[in-house]
This record gives C-alpha cells, structure tokens and sequence, in this order.
C-alpha cells in the first residue's frame, strides 16, 4: 500500500484541488483522507461517524458541594466561582488539571471526558471514499488528532482492498505534518512560487534524502512568477516536478495532469 502525503508551505496553495484532481483518476483504489479538520463535506453520504475525545473538564455535583470554596482558591487558573447557590465552573478556563478534584472534602467535583469531534467516512456521487474530521469543543492544549484520520483511513483502505492512501495535511512544516511522515511513501509538497518558499522546500529535501522518500513536487500558479518558478525547478531538477498555471488552475480540470501521477 502506498500513502502519498500532499503537504504545503501555506495555507491557499491548492492541496484541496489537487485532492480532488487525484480523487477524479484513482478513486476506485484509493482512499482520501483530509487531516485538514477544516473542511465539511457534506453533500458526500456518511458510511459511518465515532465521536473522538480529547481532554477533561470538571463538573461539580452541587448537591453534594458544602460550599467551602476551597476548590475556587486551589484554582490558579480562575475556573471555579463561588456562589450562594453552588460552585459554577467556566468550561473555557478549566484545563482539567483536577487539583480542585482532590480537594474537594465531599467529592462534589469530578471530570468528564470531552467529546472533540468526530471522524466521518463518506462516499461522493463518484463513489470515492474519504475519511475526515470534525472539531466540534477546542480544549486547552489540544491539538488536531490527525493521526487518528491516518490510521482511520489505513484501517477501511485494508478492509475495502484499497491500494492507495492519499493524505491531505495542514500547512506548514510542524508538529502535525510530522506525525504523518513516517508512514508516507511519497511526499507531494504542493506551493506556490514566491520568493520564501525555498525554505520550506530545503526542509522536505533534507527528509527526503536523509529517509529516502519519493518526492513529487507541484508548482500550482507557476506562471505567476516565472522566475521563482525557473529557480525552484533548477535547484530541485532531481524531482518529478508538475507545473500547472494560473488560468489552467482557474478555467479547466487539472486532473490531466495526475494521470500517470502514481
């Protein structure tokens, strides 16, 4: 099995429509899964959904609260008010963090588990099958559980005998796109030519090399600057490189140019 992982420097540079190009030639053998947890496909029919938890917050039971206020000082991050008809907690400022838990001389205070978001695997009129995220409660510290879309889409590509995994991922070159490398196969950095765009190509050409890993480079807009353009294929001339301009982008379908892509 193959995963093909579409990364990029900046948001707006066509990891969507490139998607969806890539969806229109293999979707009998792939899966897509958009790590993105940005994008509701909603006139795609839901096979199934699962709710994802992240995180704690603490409740009060205030029939059992006595009303010390000792859980309101321990507080150091003002999520508890006191108040004559019971212990009213900010769900915004609570981090989870229980100290107030163990205060509490009647176990008035407990925590719950977040329910996040959830996961959706659809299927379009072309019978394609994506899997993806929902965020539905943002908590402190929680980050986007990309991961989970990964292995999702790794467990249904299994059961529905697929071959191919293509991963849209988030912008940049974080935290986030890291924890999706290790399984990718093929890296697809897809940018745009301006003149800070080198770096981030340096970084994918420092992994690629150090992890042998296949990369396919597209330069979407290329001709809005031809000299960027000229500059970024002559230092990465050691890549598949596919330029696509700015009025194919816009007046016809770029999928002409994936047919041969895998």
């Amino acid at each position: 099995m193959i995963e093909v992982l579409l990364i990029s420097d900046k948001g707006g540079t066509g990891k969507s429509s490139v998607l969806k190009a890539l969806q229109e030639i293999y979707y009998k053998e792939a899966i897509f899964a958009d790590c993105t947890f940005s994008i509701n496909y909603n006139k795609h029919t839901v096979i199934s959904e699962e709710f994802f938890v992240d995180g704690v917050e603490a409740i009060v039971n205030n029939e059992n609260c006595l009303l010390c206020g000792d859980c309101e000082q321990i507080c150091e991050f003002n999520a508890l008010l006191y108040n004559p008809n019971g212990i009213i907690i900010n769900a915004q400022k609570c981090t989870g963090c229980s100290h107030c838990v163990f205060i509490c001389p009647t176990g008035a205070i407990s925590l719950k588990k977040i329910n996040a978001g959830k996961i959706l695997l659809t299927r379009n009129n072309q019978d394609a099958i994506y899997i993806y995220g929902i965020i539905q409660h943002y908590s402190h510290n929680s980050k986007r559980p990309v991961l989970k879309i990964r292995n999702k889409a790794f467990q249904f590509a299994i059961e529905l005998n697929k071959s191919i995994i293509f991963i849209e991922t988030l912008p940049g070159w974080d935290r986030l796109t890291h924890s999706l490398l290790f399984y990718s196969r093929m890296l697809v950095p897809i940018v745009e030519p301006h003149q800070f765009v080198f770096d981030f190509l340096e970084k994918v050409k420092e992994y690629s090399l150090a992890n042998r890993i296949e990369v396919k480079l597209i330069i979407n807009k290329s001709d809005i600057n031809y000299e960027i353009t000229s500059q970024i294929i002559k230092n990465y001339n050691f890549w598949e490189i596919i330029c696509i301009p700015w009025n194919e982008n816009q007046n016809s379908k770029i999928s002409n140019y994936f047919v041969n892509f895998i």
